[in-house]
């Protein structure tokens, strides 16, 4: 590849071993590339940068876009989606907080998605050394409407699992864009789980008291 050279294993996945140089201790590395040769880059400043600017949700919010990548990959092997550096850093970019990481993850990839497919908005500059680079740049020309219309299956799938009430089936919706790494859920709606659970209260002699606590 252009910047690295990547080792694939026979169980699907692969490491990525980029070639740097670096002259003296406090110097900036320079990395291999093979058409613009040595430029300027610096993985230990965008690590720094990583733990200043992601906190834990937004962390987990990465790998599950590195773990859909990896998937929609595995799936279809022309699919060359952008790399977990540029998912890192959109995902700051676009990160939306919340109690639940789904809904954390749903509004983030929908907002990467509006913002990526707007006119002139498809950009992802690099925080750090050098921080003039556009890095998907090289998307532009062959893998923009691949990983945009990828994107919007995962955006429609976040949705749909969010607006059905059964839990299998909602599940289903993100099987598809995960694979195994997302659990089925059970053959039941949210209504019924809770007066399921209602009922296994009541069995146990334990009453609710309005304010949410329980009593004898």
């Amino acid at each position: 590849k252009t910047t690295c050279i990547r080792v694939v294993y026979s169980d699907g996945h692969h490491i990525d071993l980029p070639i740097y140089y670096c002259s003296e201790e406090d110097a900036t590395p320079e990395l291999a590339h093979t058409s613009k040769g040595w430029v300027d880059s610096d993985p230990r400043e965008f690590s720094l940068w990583v733990d200043d600017n992601l906190n834990a949700q937004a962390k987990r919010i990465v790998r599950y876009l590195k773990g859909w990548k990896n998937h929609r990959e595995k799936e279809n092997s022309n699919l060359d989606l952008p790399s977990g550096f540029i998912l890192t850093i959109l995902t700051h970019e676009h990160y939306h907080a919340d109690d639940n990481d789904d809904t954390s993850f749903r509004e983030t990839v929908c907002s990467i998605y509006k913002s990526l497919s707007r006119y002139n908005g498809f950009s992802c500059y690099r925080p750090t050394t050098p921080s003039d680079e556009d890095l998907l740049v090289d998307f532009r020309a062959t893998r923009k409407n691949d990983f945009l219309a990828n994107l919007d299956k995962l955006v429609k799938a976040c949705e749909n699992a969010c607006n059905e009430s059964n839990f299998k089936t909602a599940s289903m919706y993100l099987i598809k864009q995960f694979g195994d790494r997302f659990p089925k859920g059970e053959d039941i709606t949210a209504e019924e789980k809770s007066l399921e659970l209602k009922s296994a209260i009541a069995s146990t002699g334990i009453k609710h008291k309005p304010y949410g606590g329980i009593s004898r």
